[in-house]
């Protein structure tokens, strides 16, 4: 709670709640779960802007240092984007000319599709089976999140976010592998790739059941990704299990930092 009433008291951010902005993405959910807000620097925070409230908004903006347009054309909308530096983060302000309701450009990254406007914290109606926002607020505390690369083409700034998200201490809830540590005192467990033992050394388990050490896994993924096939309607690079040749997406098994 304290950190949302930190969040809450920056002068730019109480000024667009007042004027019906909506804030949602996963720098939000960020929010909910550190235990202060300077520590998003550098960060993005998607607003969304109604239209019947967009000279409003784009008046309290010529009041402000340091804004800028990085686009004005998004999902065939007629969409102004603005990006406004603050002390903690990067306001990312998008106001749509062509429809008089909130619609919000799709994340990236999200925590069930969390949102917060002037009234209340709650959930996006594009959100599909409904979440108990008790429990999305769990998953905020609890570092978990969603990769949704369903809009993003680009898979190497879809890797960037996992890589960023894993040095955070999130954990990605559609990621084809997991950590995994096997204890000293089990019977020991070669690695299949380096034929050194994995008993007490951090590594990875593939969705398909099979356990590598995490220095190999690393070794093999970047190598992949520099020479392996390509799925040209992802533009992923496809790594295959090299004991049974199950496919992931390269942004589906990035390497734990």
């Amino acid at each position: 709670m304290q950190v949302i009433l930190e969040f809450l008291t920056i002068p730019v951010v109480h000024q667009l709640l007042q004027l019906d902005c909506v804030f949602y993405g996963m720098t939000l959910a960020q929010i909910l779960s550190d235990n202060n807000v300077s520590c998003l620097e550098t960060n993005v925070l998607k607003v969304m802007v109604m239209q019947k409230n967009a000279n409003f908004v784009e008046r309290a903006l010529k009041t402000l240092n340091g804004v800028k347009i990085i686009s004005n054309h998004i999902l065939g909308q007629y969409t102004i984007v603005y990006e406004v530096p603050t002390n903690e983060f990067i306001l990312q302000l998008s106001i749509n000319y062509t429809l008089n309701q909130t619609i919000l450009i799709p994340s990236l990254t999200d925590v069930g599709q969390l949102y917060l406007d002037r009234s209340m914290l709650g959930v996006r109606a594009d959100s599909g089976e409904p979440v108990p926002l008790f429990t999305l607020l769990q998953h905020c505390r609890d570092k978990i999140c969603t990769i949704c690369p369903g809009h993003f083409t680009n898979a190497k700034d879809i890797v960037q976010e996992v890589e960023k998200l894993y040095k955070l201490g999130w954990e990605i809830t559609n990621s084809k592998i997991r950590k995994k540590i096997i204890p000293t005192a089990d019977e020991h467990i070669d690695c299949p790739i380096c034929k050194t033992t994995m008993n007490g050394k951090p590594c990875v388990e593939t969705v398909c059941n099979h356990t590598f050490c995490g220095a190999c896994w690393g070794k093999l993924w970047n190598h992949i990704r520099r020479s392996g096939g390509f799925d040209a309607a992802t533009a992923s690079t496809i790594v295959a299990c090299p004991l049974c040749r199950y496919e992931m997406k390269n942004w589906e098994c990035v390497p734990f930092c």
